[in-house]
C-alpha cells in the first residue's frame, strides 16, 4: 500500500460523507439522527470495500514475492549428478556437484551398441550430499544378462571419439523429482541441463 493510496481513499470517504449529510439535510426531510446514521454506514462500507481490496493487493504481492523466493531457495539447493571415469577396470564416480543433497538416484540404461544389441546397465544410489561421491561398476548388459565386454577402451581418446548421453532421474530432500542428461565419453564428462519432473 503507497502513502497515496492510504491518504486518498479516507480524504474521498471523508468528502462522500459531506456530500451525503449535505443532500440529506437539505433535500429530504429525515432527522439529523437519521442522516448522520445512513452517511456513517455508507462511510463504513467505503472504508470495508478499500480494505478488502488492498488486503487482497497485498496478499497478491506477498504470494508473488514468496514464489520468487521459493523458486531462489530451489536453486540454491538443487542437486547436479556428474559420472566420470576411474582408472579402475569397468569402474566410475558419481559425484554430487550441486548444492543439495540428491536421493534415490536412477540411471536410465545406455545403448553402447546398437549392433550388438548392448547396454550400459548403472546401479542405483540411495543419496549423496553435495560435493559427496561414490565408486561405483557399470555393468554391460543384452537382454537382462550381464556380458564380459571390455568398454573401458571407448573412454580412451587412442581408440575412440565417441559419447553417449545418459539420463538420471533423482530426488531432493523435499521429495522433487529432476530429470538430468549427463554425457560420457572421450572428453568428459559434461551436464546436460536438469530438468524437474512432475509429482
Amino acid at each position: 500500500m503507497t502513502e497515496d493510496n492510504s491518504l486518498t481513499v479516507p480524504v474521498m470517504t471523508l468528502l462522500a460523507s459531506v456530500i451525503l449529510f449535505s443532500f440529506f439535510y437539505f433535500f429530504t426531510e429525515m432527522s439529523l439522527y437519521e442522516i448522520l446514521s445512513i452517511v456513517a454506514l455508507i462511510g463504513t462500507a467505503i472504508i470495508i470495500a478499500w480494505y478488502t481490496i488492498e488486503t487482497y493487493r497485498l496478499r497478491v504481492i506477498q504470494s508473488r514475492q514468496i514464489d520468487i523466493q521459493l523458486r531462489q531457495i530451489d536453486i540454491s539447493i538443487l542437486p547436479s549428478i556428474v559420472v566420470f571415469k576411474t582408472d579402475k577396470k569397468d569402474s566410475f564416480t558419481i559425484m554430487n556437484v550441486g548444492n543439495g543433497v540428491a536421493v534415490n538416484i536412477k540411471f536410465d540404461d545406455t545403448v553402447l551398441s546398437e549392433e550388438l544389441d548392448i547396454r550400459l546397465r548403472f546401479p542405483k544410489v540411495l543419496s549423496l550430499f553435495p560435493r559427496e561421491s561414490e565408486l561405483i561398476t557399470i555393468d554391460s548388459v543384452r537382454s537382462d544378462y550381464t556380458l564380459d565386454f571390455p568398454f573401458d577402451s571407448q573412454f580412451d581418446e587412442r581408440y575412440a571419439n565417441r559419447q553417449w548421453d545418459v539420463w538420471v532421474t533423482f530426488e531432493d530432500i523435499a521429495r522433487q523429482k529432476y530429470r538430468q542428461t549427463l554425457i560420457l565419453g572421450v572428453g568428459g564428462p559434461y551436464l546436460g541441463k536438469i530438468q524437474k519432473i512432475d509429482n
